[in-house]
């Protein structure tokens, strides 16, 4: 039965595994948006956090990003830093 129960542990998708994929969703879901400047916010996800880094052009474009990325599910907390750019 040990064996079994191990087997069947291995089955279980690594949080690595999941991570990579919560940041493919993401950036998917940003890209969808249509605005070109969002392709470059760097996505990071650690244990089902994800962060948002970067600089984007405007408070809207911040928000847009991060509503994007709410959407995706499968996150346990989003954190945006991103940063503002001053024209």
């Amino acid at each position: 039965m040990d064996a079994l129960a191990q087997y069947t542990n291995n089955l279980l998708p690594s949080p690595q595994v999941h991570d990579r994929q919560l940041e493919e969703d993401v950036a998917h879901a940003i890209r969808a948006t249509g605005y070109f400047s969002l392709s470059l916010v760097d996505i990071q996800s650690e244990n089902g956090v994800v962060y948002l880094r970067g600089r984007v052009g405007s408070y809207y474009h911040k928000q847009v990003a991060q509503t994007a990325a709410a959407r995706v599910l499968g996150h346990r907390q989003l954190i945006n830093q991103l940063q503002v750019e001053s024209a």
